[in-house]
């Protein structure tokens, strides 16, 4: 089974402002089975851009369920947390639960629209409690998803 991995990595790069060498901390989402995974898919990603070498700084699994982007947005992630009800499998009561997506748009404004898009056919009342822009630099799915798979 497939998890979304948040994964912290520094490197020497070269500051476009000034020109001068400066250590760069830099986050990817990544959709991959485990934590080696998602680490070597980060790592081909950043072969061409850290010339001098990187240092992973952290790996942890994600609380994302469900990626939301729509390839015409600048790039922004925003992170959206969602209130429904659901019922609990051994008591059978209802209860508060959270969900969390990632959203690429240009705006919170933007955000909101996609998830209530996204959302309208759930069969449960869902309200926006939280969003969030994100640090993310980009999202990173294994190559055996990209070609239509859901992920």
């Amino acid at each position: 089974m497939n998890n979304w991995f948040e994964v912290k990595v520094v490197y020497q790069g070269i500051c476009p402002n000034t020109g001068n060498e400066k250590k760069i901390k830099e986050s990817y989402l990544a959709f991959a089975v485990n934590f080696s995974d998602s680490e070597t898919m980060v790592s081909k990603e950043l072969e061409q851009i850290a010339k001098q070498g990187f240092k992973v700084d952290a790996i942890k699994r994600s609380n994302i369920s469900d990626v939301l982007a729509d390839g015409q947005s600048t790039g922004f992630w925003f992170r959206v947390k969602l209130k429904h009800m659901a019922i609990d499998d051994n008591s059978g009561k209802a209860k508060v639960a959270n969900t969390y997506m990632l959203v690429e748009a240009d705006s919170a404004k933007d955000v909101s629209k996609c998830v209530e898009q996204d959302t309208k056919d759930w069969l449960v009342d869902v309200e926006i409690v939280a969003i969030t822009e994100t640090s993310f630099v980009a999202i990173l799915v294994q190559e055996t998803f990209k070609s239509g798979d859901n992920v």
